[in-house]
């Protein structure tokens, strides 16, 4: 509401004078009664006759008929009231139009649906394949999410999102502490804050203002560097998910304890992951196409799990 004004304030100094030099004018210029008397209206009266003039609706002339002197600033009144008029509507509508507007008003409706939340929820911050996947998992649990991302389109993907309930989106910068003052980081409702992006640093700057802003809530964050897994840690991050070290892990059991593995899924989610045992080869050496981190983490993890494998890569791993 203060934006709109403060956007409309040229419109309306307009109007008030307009308004002003209009009822002035009224009030200074005599009139006549049909007794020759000349008078002078009020101010009140002044007001109203620019009113009515203003809004086009026409009550006539009032108290008395007037004279060739009023009916002259009568047409001066016309004018200048319906332009300004038609200038202060016009400004409305370009400022409820404007996309910058639009998106403040949507983050305040939902800044003001989260503070008015009564049941408990998760920050997720980040709607890519991880934080996608994970907020419907989460409403699968009767859990709920607020989500927070920097970019547009994929806030207006996550609004046709198939959930049980109305998801809270705040597009804004994750790094900013404000933002995640305006998802509701310290709420009493806060169970915790799940930092997802694809970007370390912003993950590390998402778990040091936490830590500022609501020391109680525990942070997850995503980490794709050892040195900034260490960074979170530092900062007493609750879980630290390095998803290629995950993957790795994931590999490795697969080929060691295939029941193992196949159970677990089951268990984590027997919806989305129905895996039918594989019977492993038991000689013979595997075939790691990799580069990057990735390869390294794959395979540190053969070599710990003392699976036979050969590597190839655009480069060679790090010792």
């Amino acid at each position: 509401m203060w934006l709109l004004l403060l956007e409309l304030r040229t419109p309306l100094i307009t109007l008030i004078i307009t308004y002003s030099i209009s009822v002035l004018g009224l009030v200074l210029i005599p009139g006549m009664t049909s007794e020759g008397t000349a008078y002078h209206l009020s101010f009140l009266d002044a007001f109203y006759v620019v009113s009515y003039t203003a809004t086009t609706i026409g009550f006539g002339e009032t108290p008395h008929p007037f004279t060739s002197e009023q009916k002259l600033w009568m047409l001066v009144v016309m004018y200048s009231t319906v332009i300004s008029w038609l200038y202060a509507i016009g400004s409305v509508l370009s400022v409820i139009s404007d996309p910058a507007f639009q998106r403040l008003r949507a983050h305040q409706r939902a800044v003001n649906r989260i503070a008015s939340q009564k049941l408990p929820f998760w920050i997720v911050c980040g709607f890519g394949g991880a934080g996608s996947q994970l907020i419907r998992f989460l409403d699968q649990s009767n859990i709920r999410c607020v989500m927070i991302d920097s970019n547009q389109a994929r806030a207006d993907v996550a609004k046709l999102s198939d959930l049980t309930y109305e998801l809270d989106i705040l597009v804004g910068d994750v790094a900013e502490p404000q933002t995640l003052v305006d998802a509701g980081v310290q709420s009493a409702l806060c169970r915790g804050v799940l930092a997802l992006t694809d970007q370390d640093q912003v993950n590390l700057t998402v778990a040091t203002n936490t830590r500022i802003l609501a020391p109680r809530v525990p942070v997850y964050a995503r980490s794709g560097t050892d040195a900034n897994t260490r960074n979170l840690r530092s900062f007493d991050t609750e879980v630290v998910i390095d998803p290629f070290r995950v993957a790795a892990r994931s590999v490795t059991q697969l080929i060691r304890k295939p029941c193992a593995f196949a159970l677990y899924h089951e268990l984590v989610d027997p919806d989305l992951n129905h895996i039918d045992v594989v019977e492993m080869p038991a000689e013979g050496h595997w075939v790691i196409c990799a580069d990057g981190r990735l390869a390294d983490t794959v395979v540190e993890a053969f070599q710990r799990d003392e699976i036979p494998f050969c590597l190839v890569s655009n480069q060679a791993p790090k010792d």
